[in-house]
């Protein structure tokens, strides 16, 4: 190692100082250990592997099945002086060949794929030449069946060990369970149990659990209260839509966010909020991934969650600067079943699914044998409308085929329109002569883009019209003759969501799906009754919470349950000696920094405790004696 990680951190990221568990996670990628670090959302995971990278000489190899968040790392690395790549879907394999060239020449320091990258040949050729220093899996609970989001192809990993048996594995996650622990170590293939873990305790969190009829009403209720942003969590387009109509018609500044809108009023809405000029804003559940706003004051569900960490993660979004935060998960009773519903749709039966691949190919014409590495636009309310599908099941469906290698739904729209010229320049010069109506145009792609002769080149209709002094709609008439006369192939963009098929059309006999998916099915269902036990039972919410991650605390004494039921002395007792040890500072007696609910029941406590001299009282702060 020629550099120290702190000097790697203050080099490219200006921070003078990691945090505790950073440094620890750090420390054991260094010293070549496999790793399985839990960390909370928000809590600087990325650095995790991006400072090592820098350290460990090779190529960090970073798997994620989160395609915009690894977009967005590696266009920040590369701003940072940091050379990191993508490899994703939208790609044409001449790119892909060109960025796996420079990994296997060592000219790329960080490179991002999807786990399904691993099943391509040209993938794995390269990556057995590629000088590897550090393998990281990002969101490591999707290889575990009984993880809360589990993908198929992340098993696929496994296949990498081989060929570099003693690259230390990095595996991050934000939530998981005993099982899942222990899944991720054994399915990585670890050589040897290594778990980095710190509480999933949130002490600066109010849990709350209320049936309301009007959620809308107690949402605008606690807008007034609070200061600072909050973020309301829908599991539909539709319910985001009603319930920012709902808050905008109580003067509320409030918008909606979900995949539905345009990728401008996405970006644009979501901009607003980081940059506080929105205070509220309601949207679907991928909003706020990668995300790290510091002053956001509450979350609220208005529709239950699958399961506990699914809630957890996404709550954690919330309360990232250390001050008090409130969780809200506002239901009616109707919304258990239909929570139970929602997850039984989310997994359609076997045959449903093969209606869905089917009737996909059959809305692009693709015939069997045909359509790998096609890609189309594509809108879920024409598919369905054409076969009479029901939306929600036919998307779940959708998904479903995705995780397991089918293929890619994308939200985003490409970058950019590709095209490549496919003849030598003779031939050009000649059909330029005969049809000098595209002489401008030919001329301009070819002086503007050095790579149009050789491979699929990005460019841009726009600056192209200028250029030639066109309209861009004729600009791009002319390119799709062009195209007609063989003298080019060109993608124009393809706005909004598309499609991109991974595989060639089966036939039925030859269409499964793995074993596992019944398992899959099962275990969703019990996580959403053990959702619905955290609802109904009358036990302190945070308890809930840490215990089904193993972890057991006193009652927080803030949360709905705590607040309803009365605290008896000794816990009282035991809960001002935990908060005392657990600050290095003295705590003002008249402050907000223990939680028990009312001075009423506290006060007598704290009292007694300074008579028995347990503790000291000194200017209106205490500590311990």
């Amino acid at each position: 190692m020629d550099i120290e990680p702190l000097e790697i951190l203050k080099k490219y990221w200006g921070y003078s100082s990691f945090r505790p568990q950073q440094q620890e996670v750090i420390a054991s990628v260094l010293e070549g250990k496999d790793t399985l670090a839990l960390m909370a959302t928000g809590s600087g995971k990325s650095l995790c592997y991006q400072v090592p990278a820098m350290a460990i000489k090779g190529v960090c190899l970073v798997i994620s099945p989160l395609i915009s968040l690894m977009k967005d790392q590696s266009e920040d690395l590369e701003q940072r002086a940091i050379k990191a790549k993508v490899i994703n879907s939208s790609l044409f394999a001449s790119k892909v060949e060109a960025i796996l060239n420079a990994a296997v020449s060592n000219r790329l320091k960080i490179l991002f794929i999807a786990p399904e990258r691993i099943r391509s040949n040209a993938f794995m050729e390269a990556f057995k030449q590629m000088k590897v220093g550090l393998i990281v899996v990002d969101e490591a609970h999707c290889i575990s069946i009984w993880g809360h989001d589990f993908r198929p192809a992340f098993l696929d990993i496994a296949k990498l060990r081989p060929y570099h048996p003693n690259v230390p594995i990095l595996a991050l996650t934000a939530t998981a369970t005993q099982r899942v622990k222990g899944e991720i170590q054994s399915l990585l293939q670890f050589r040897q149990n290594n778990i980095i873990q710190a509480t999933f305790l949130r002490s600066n969190f109010n849990y709350m659990v209320l049936e309301e009829h009007n959620k809308a009403a107690k949402i605008a209720s606690l807008y007034q209260k609070l200061e600072g942003s909050g973020l309301v969590y829908a599991r539909s387009r539709a319910n985001t839509e009603k319930i920012a109509r709902d808050l905008q018609r109580m003067g509320l500044n409030a918008l909606a966010y979900h995949a539905g809108l345009s990728m401008y009023d996405r970006n644009a809405r979501q901009n607003l909020w980081k940059e506080g000029k929105l205070p509220l804003i309601v949207a679907t559940t991928a909003f706020g991934m990668g995300i790290n706003k510091a002053d956001v004051r509450y979350v609220i569900h208005v529709d239950i969650p699958e399961n506990i960490e699914t809630y957890f993660q996404e709550t954690g979004r919330a309360g990232r600067d250390g001050k008090e935060t409130f969780a809200l998960l506002l239901y009616q009773s109707q919304d258990k079943e239909d929570l139970r519903r929602r997850v039984s749709l989310s997994y359609p039966e076997t045959e449903y699914i093969r209606s869905i691949y089917n009737a996909l190919f059959s809305f692009f014409d693709i015939p069997f044998g045909s359509g790998k590495a096609n890609v189309f636009a594509f809108s879920l309310s024409d598919f369905v409308m054409k076969y009479r599908f029901q939306p929600f099941a036919a998307f779940n469906a959708l998904q479903i085929l995705e995780h397991n290698g089918f293929i890619v739904l994308n939200e985003e729209e490409f970058p950019k329109s590709k095209a490549m010229i496919l003849v030598k320049p003779d031939y050009l010069r000649d059909f330029t002569t005969q049809y000098p109506q595209y002489y401008a145009l030919i001329d301009y792609l070819w002086r503007e883009y050095s790579a149009i002769m050789s491979e699929m080149t990005y460019i841009d209709e726009s600056r192209m019209a200028k250029s030639v002094k066109q309209s861009k709609e004729q600009v791009i008439k002319d390119l799709q003759y062009l195209v007609k006369y063989n003298i080019l192939d060109y993608e124009p963009k393809v706005e909004g969501q598309h499609i991109t098929f991974l595989q060639d059309r089966l036939p039925d006999t030859s269409f499964v799906l793995p074993q596992e998916y019944l398992q899959l099915k099962q275990s969703a269902m019990a996580k959403a009754e053990m959702m619905i036990e955290f609802i109904e039972k009358p036990q302190c919410r945070q308890q809930q919470i840490l215990a089904y991650f193993a972890e057991n605390v006193q009652p927080c004494g803030k949360c709905d349950v705590c607040h309803s039921t009365p605290i008896a002395k000794q816990d009282i007792k035991s809960l001002i000696l935990q908060s005392l040890q657990s600050n290095s500072q003295p705590i003002s007696f008249f402050s907000n920094n223990i939680h028990l609910g009312s001075n009423d029941s506290v006060m007598p406590v704290l009292r007694a405790m300074i008579d028995d001299g347990l503790l000291e009282l000194k200017d209106g702060f205490i500590s311990l004696s």
